[in-house]
């Protein structure tokens, strides 16, 4: 950690709700200190106590170590492990309560609420976090799978209209240079959630990373869990022959990321509209897509046709409210291009970082290097 440091990143911890995954050791040095704190499950795993002081007392062991160690944040998966673990023992909800309020009570002092919640979707976890906003919403990180790819984006964008309600929702580390790095990571850009990468040593791929962040590592983030346009809720993406939408909004303005996902590779249909967006307004809007600089000027209510050949074809869409004619899209080479824009007290539009960036004015769009 010490040496990580050295290169100014900040460092975090992740660790199951039992410590180990398999439960503490009976013959280690933990369960000797803390035996008190523990309880043997049906499986015969020593875990900590569902009671909230013994629990408590172990997060707060645990979490002072790691603090001292050199870690500031922490991520604590296996969350959703109550039924299981601690059968017999307590209602699931009240088990649920005490051991959240005892894991958030450590992590509030020893990581200033700073966590991810992982693995964590039953409801007793959902209802019973008084603290933690983050959560996971998907299956674990495969990487070159583009059947995996399907699975996850669905998992992550349907669970996310119930969880999206609670929590920003953690779409799961991904790797920069495997076969579905773009597309995993416009689905990053417009999760609104927590960006992370398992990369191998060596393989990272900066130009990836880049239309993510800012130079100094600033995350370019959408205000809300991304979900699915209203249009797609009701049909499989993977049979139905039409594209799947996810949508957000930032800084006043909306986001449509648009992919196919036939399982047969077959080439979908669908329409895009400012509509599809759920909390902006306008009269008009400029439409632009990030990836062929084409724009549109629509009204609300206006849909045009979009057409996707394959699973190797997707469209980023930036929704940006025209005021007497003028809107400004921001920097054309990152994916959440208005968040890239600040407006001043007198509402002039300025960059927060210079680079290239566009902005509409009576229907023209005009690219420009800053």
């Amino acid at each position: 950690i010490n040496k990580i440091k050295e290169y100014g990143i900040k460092v975090g911890m992740w660790h199951p709700t039992t410590g180990y995954w398999m439960g503490i050791d009976p013959k280690g040095e933990v369960f000797r200190d803390y035996k008190d704190c523990l309880i043997q499950t049906l499986e015969g795993r020593y875990v900590h106590s569902p009671e909230q002081e013994k629990a408590y007392r172990f997060y707060n062991a645990f979490h002072d170590y790691l603090r001292k160690s050199g870690a500031e944040f922490i991520k604590i998966d296996n969350q959703s492990m109550s039924r299981r673990f601690f059968k017999n023992q307590a209602p699931v909800g009240q088990v649920a309560r005490q051991f959240h309020d005892a894991m958030e009570a450590s992590v509030g002092q020893h990581f200033d609420n700073q966590m991810i919640n992982c693995m964590g979707m039953a409801n007793e976890d959902m209802w019973n976090r008084s603290v933690s906003p983050i959560s996971r919403c998907s299956d674990d990180f495969q990487p070159e799978n583009r059947e995996w790819f399907t699975k996850h984006i669905l998992q992550c964008s349907y669970n996310c209209l119930v969880q999206g309600q609670f929590y920003y929702c953690d779409w799961d580390m991904w790797w920069t240079d495997d076969g579905q790095a773009e597309k995993n990571s416009i689905l990053r850009a417009i999760s609104g959630g927590p960006i992370y990468v398992s990369d191998t040593l060596d393989r990272s791929r900066a130009d990836v990373l880049r239309p993510l962040i800012l130079e100094d590592g600033r995350i370019l983030r959408c205000d809300n869990p991304a979900m699915p346009t209203k249009d797609c809720l009701t049909q499989n993406p993977v049979n139905s022959g039409n594209v799947f939408k996810l949508q957000n909004t930032c800084n006043g303005c909306g986001i449509v990321a648009a992919f196919n996902l036939d399982d047969e590779e077959k080439k979908v249909t669908g329409t895009i509209s400012p509509k599809d967006v759920e909390g902006i307004e306008g009269e008009e809007f400029a439409v632009y897509e990030h990836f062929s600089k084409e724009l549109r000027i629509m009204r609300p209510d206006e849909r045009f046709a979009l057409q996707l050949e394959n699973s190797n074809e997707y469209k980023l869409y930036v929704i940006v409210p025209l005021k007497e004619g003028f809107g400004m899209i921001g920097r054309t080479d990152k994916f959440i291009s208005p968040a890239t824009v600040t407006y001043n007290l007198a509402g002039n539009a300025e960059l927060v970082e210079a680079g290239p960036y566009a902005y509409v004015k009576d229907g023209e769009l005009f690219l420009l290097e800053r």
